[in-house]
Order: structure tokens, then sequence, then C-alpha cells
């Protein structure tokens, strides 16, 4: 029941993370950290009205959602279970579409919000969500010290 705070990482050793606080967000804003991601994965209908599953690539996660490309059209509000691929165990979430747009390829881009999480799949979220920020960290960490020794 604290209040969200937005910060950075500053380091990282072994399990530990050690963050610097930089403000308390209002209720209104983004309530969960979110990093980019890139794994294929599938999702399936709950209220669409299609049947099957439907590749996706996912563009970043949350633990509050996913973003990810789909060149099947869905519908805002429609619902359907996703796989999360990069957990210690993959889970499949519960999730309804919020909103769409169109990228750059033409391929929609939807933002989608998991729906009745349990706190299994929460924990399984948050640590690929911590992990997916630490490999993206150290791989911008890589590039600057690449392109400065040049």
């Amino acid at each position: 029941n604290a209040p969200t705070k937005l910060g950075r990482m500053l380091r990282t050793r072994d399990h530990v993370v050690v963050l610097e606080i930089f403000d308390t967000l209002k209720e209104d804003t983004r309530q969960n950290l979110r990093v980019m991601a890139n794994f294929d994965s599938f999702i399936y209908p709950i209220t669409g009205k299609w049947k099957g599953r439907t590749r996706v690539i996912a563009h970043d996660l949350s633990c509050g959602g996913i973003a990810f490309f789909c060149d099947y059209p869905l519908e805002d509000g429609e619902e359907f279970e996703v796989v999360i691929p990069i957990t210690e165990h993959p889970v499949i979430l519960h999730a309804q579409v919020i909103r769409h747009r169109l990228s750059k390829s033409k391929i929609p881009l939807y933002a989608a919000k998991f729906l009745n999480m349990v706190d299994d799949e929460e924990a399984f979220v948050r640590e690929a969500v911590f992990g997916l920020q630490i490999q993206n960290h150290n791989k911008h960490r890589e590039t600057a010290s690449t392109s400065f020794n040049l």
C-alpha cells in the first residue's frame, strides 16, 4: 500500500539491486516498470471470434501487462491468454487488449493488461521484468564502453 516511486537503478551485484528514488508518482501514473522485451510467443482467444492460436512478438513487458506486435486484428477490450516464455517456468496469463496502433512496419502494436493474476504468476513476471531490466542495462553498458573505446 506504499505510494509508487520513480527512480533508476544505480548498480547491481549478484541478486542485489540498488535504486535511487526521484519522485512519488500520482495514482493515475503507470504503476509498473515497463522494460523492452523481444521474444516470440502465442495468444489464445477467450472472447474473440477467432479460434486456435496466433503468433505474437513481444515489444515490452511489465508486471501489469504486455505490448506486442500481432498481424491478426484484435479488438480493444478483447480477452485472450498469452504465453510468457521468459519466466522461470513459462506461464499462461489472462489479458485484455486496452489499445492498439499501427507500427512503422504496418503490423499493429497492441497494449494489454493482465487480469486476475495469482501471487505465483505475479512473482514469476516480476522476476522476469527485473531480469530483463538488468540485461538491458548490461547491454547498454557494453555498447557504451565499446563505442567509447573505438
